[in-house]
């Protein structure tokens, strides 16, 4: 098993919706300011509750900054933008999104 997941992405979660068998999250990567969309194959690609449960027992939510563990892009017709989660690790809240429009 490996020690790592294959990479992470940080993401800025901008949705963290219900859909049937789960949730629906996604966000923009904060390197590049592509969209991002974890899914989780294991569960015809819908984030469960306990992948957005963070390692001290809170769920990543909107406007968190998360890193999320990855195995690979895993693009479905129009939907590009999704990348494989590594269900084997836990998410990380980085921040809070600081919005000052000051």
């Amino acid at each position: 098993m490996p020690k790592e997941p294959n990479y992470t992405k940080t993401i800025l979660c901008l949705a963290n919706s219900r859909r049937p068998g789960g949730r629906c999250v996604a966000g923009k990567d904060i390197e590049n300011g592509a969209w991002i969309r974890p899914v989780n194959e294991q569960n015809a690609h819908a984030i469960s509750e306990s992948d957005l449960q963070l390692q001290n027992g809170t769920a990543a939510d909107v406007l968190d900054v998360i890193s999320v563990p990855m195995i690979r892009a895993a693009p479905l017709g129009h939907q590009t933008e999704n990348h494989l989660i590594d269900p084997k690790y836990y998410w990380e809240k980085e921040r809070r999104a600081n919005l000052d429009y000051a």
